[in-house]
């Protein structure tokens, strides 16, 4: 996707923690800030302590880690939006425009459940694919694309 407006670095967030968790939109929504952790050294992105809602056998979090340059650039400049005293609760926020630098800035309305499901949908729209087409595209798509990819 061309450009980095709010919407745009929100949704490439999104897409980047459901696919490389393999999530369901419930399980992306109710990511914290406190379980994705910037690892300085090895220039990646750690997720810990997702709790998975239709697990089969004990209930254990689980941990999933992000390394590809591009994605850890993009969780970056979408952490960067926020600043450090409010990087508490919910990972996922509306972004707002900032029309005084280049970086949009972060707001405390978090995404529900319905928005992270219909965030593939604005995704298939913005590559231009036709609205019948493109409503095919749900929250599951992380998921699966996630399964497929790994």
């Amino acid at each position: 996707m061309v450009g980095d407006g709010p919407d745009t670095l929100l949704w490439k967030a999104v897409m980047i923690v459901g696919v490389y968790g393999c999530l369901r939109r419930v399980e992306t929504t109710f990511v914290e800030w406190s379980n994705v952790l910037l690892n300085k050294a090895a220039d990646s992105f750690l997720v810990s302590g997702i709790m998975r809602r239709k697990q089969v056998g004990p209930k254990r979090p689980s941990t999933f880690a992000i390394t590809d340059d591009v994605s850890v650039n993009v969780l970056k400049r979408y952490m960067s939006c926020f600043p450090q005293s409010e990087r508490r609760g919910r990972f996922f926020r509306k972004l707002l425009p900032n029309f005084a630098g280049s970086l949009p800035r972060g707001s405390n309305r978090t995404l529900g459940i319905n928005m992270i499901g219909k965030v593939p949908y604005f995704i298939a729209l913005r590559l231009d694919i036709p609205g019948e087409d493109a409503a095919k595209y749900t929250g599951h798509a992380f998921r699966v694309t996630g399964a497929a990819a790994h």
